[in-house]
């Protein structure tokens, strides 16, 4: 249930992308790309790392989980209604400071966003932790579903009634709700509209608050939830340092007829390709965090902990091989302006990136288990510095797909000293050789097939095929290596 509504909910935010990259030019979507790496940035900062610490401390015996839901509400509800009045009051200097002065109203209404999404993810954890899938994701969905339908009325409906395409009668009405002077911030208001709307959902949750605080155990809790926050940002900064240094770096006139803005909306949106890799890990990440929690105490828990590792490697190397073959396919499909599909050959490396940043989720095991959540800030950290330095030697040289190396390579070296360092700490049964073997397959798959395909006819109708059958040979291939000895006798070969 965690996958199916991560994915159907993504999938209904990611018809957003053709939709968007229709009405807005490159450089349009720049500003779009831009302003939602600052928001998952300071989206971090407002959790303040309390997410975690809610299923550590819910399942520690000497505190009931109402007492710590009541002490997480109370510190949420108060911090982020600070930190969004902060972020209103200096609008001015924070519009200019990201290049957009005169935006204001961008900075208020994400400000609003952001702080929605902090006090309703605790709401929506309790949901996991109580087994809740059904009403977790059909309230999701709902958020995610009207998000879609308040694009569409701004961005389909009120636009072509103003641009004078349908039902002119209604003109005066339409131009009330849609100024055609900036199509930009409608993607903003209907993002704040529909985090609002979750409220009306969690009625039920928020009338069970008894607000309050037991300062030994929020005491407690921060010093176990601050590392993660600080890990959180290191890991944030990981993903969204490149676009947001992007414009900065880039040499004037490095994509001929493109500017920075340019390049940044072309890349901001081919970035949207590797979505099917991060909503995977998500759904993953939704299950898998309470499970980890609760089979901390069992017996076998650190077999359980390899075979989840391998079988999640071999669902996202399949994942990682069938987007990657297909992806000028695509392309086409979500990209609806020929520029955007300039940097499609990134897409590849992103999703190879987050594959290993999904293999360092489940290499985290180790120091949630332990508290030893310093470790999981110095590795994000360590990541940081690979990030920065990265970004900045590789965006000049090679653009964006610097920008999309220097994310690979962190994620990997993420992953690599995670490994190391836990197996000292948390030793875990890994299946390294299995593991390896499938992602060594994977990479082979995906940068061989190029030069395969180069002896067949380049039309769809021969690639296509050829493509679908390359896959289930590499499905088959991990069928028969993951199969039960007994059976394997049965397989003629």
């Amino acid at each position: 249930m965690y996958g199916v509504s991560s994915i159907i909910g993504r999938m209904f935010n990611y018809l957003l992308v053709p939709l968007h990259t229709s009405i807005f030019v490159a450089a349009e979507y720049g500003v779009v790309t831009q302003v939602y790496a600052w928001v998952a940035m300071l989206n971090v900062f407002f959790s303040l790392g309390l997410e975690t610490a809610f299923f550590r401390f819910s399942n520690h015996k000497q505190h009931a989980p109402a007492e710590v839901y009541n002490n997480i509400m109370t510190v949420l509800m108060v911090s982020s209604v600070l930190f969004a009045i902060v972020l209103i009051a200096a609008a001015t200097p924070i519009a200019n400071f990201i290049g957009y002065p005169g935006k204001e109203l961008y900075v208020k209404w994400m400000a609003l966003t952001i702080a929605t999404d902090a006090i309703i993810n605790t709401p929506f954890a309790r949901l996991r932790l109580q087994s809740k899938a059904m009403r977790f994701a059909g309230t999701r969905l709902i958020g995610i579903g009207l998000n879609l339908v308040l694009n569409l009325f701004f961005l389909v409906l009120c636009k072509n009634i103003v641009d004078g395409k349908w039902l002119f009668n209604l003109y005066p009405y339409a131009r009330f709700f849609y100024d055609p002077a900036d199509p930009v911030k409608y993607v903003f208001i209907a993002n704040m509209l529909s985090n609002a709307a979750i409220f009306l959902f969690f009625r039920k949750e928020f009338a069970e608050i008894k607000l309050g605080i037991d300062w030994k155990l929020l005491k407690t809790m921060l010093w176990y939830a601050f590392p993660v926050l600080l890990m959180s940002l290191a890991a944030m900064t990981n993903e969204m340092f490149g676009r947001l240094i992007l414009v900065h770096r880039l040499p004037a006139g490095f994509y001929p007829g493109r500017s920075a803005d340019d390049a940044l909306g072309i890349f901001g949106a081919c970035y949207k390709l590797s979505i099917f890799m991060q909503l995977t890990i998500q759904a993953f990440r939704y299950a898998a965090e309470p499970f980890y929690f609760k089979e901390s105490l069992q017996a076998d828990n650190r077999q359980k902990y390899a075979y989840v590792m391998k079988g999640f490697v071999a669902f996202c190397t399949l994942l990682f091989i069938g987007i990657s073959l297909n992806v000028d396919v695509l392309g086409a499909i979500f990209l609806r302006r020929p520029e955007y599909s300039e940097a499609l050959r990134t897409v590849p490396v992103l999703l190879l990136a987050n594959l290993f940043l999904g293999i360092s989720y489940n290499l985290s095991v180790w120091f949630k288990l332990t508290d030893k959540t310093l470790y999981g800030t110095f590795l994000a950290v360590f990541g940081v510095v690979f990030t920065l330095a990265l970004n900045w030697m590789l965006i000049p040289a090679l653009g964006y797909m610097g920008s999309a190396l220097a994310t690979l390579v962190c994620y990997f070296c993420i992953t690599m000293a995670s490994y190391l360092i836990g197996q000292k700490h948390y030793p875990i049964p890994y299946q390294v050789g299995r593991i390896s073997l499938y992602l060594m397959l994977s990479v082979v798959v995906v940068w061989g097939f190029p030069l395969v395909e180069t002896f067949f006819n380049q039309s769809w109708f021969v690639l296509l095929p050829l493509r679908a059958i390359i896959f289930m040979i590499c499905l088959l291939a991990m069928m028969y290596l993951e199969m039960p000895d007994r059976f394997k006798k049965f397989i003629p070969f």
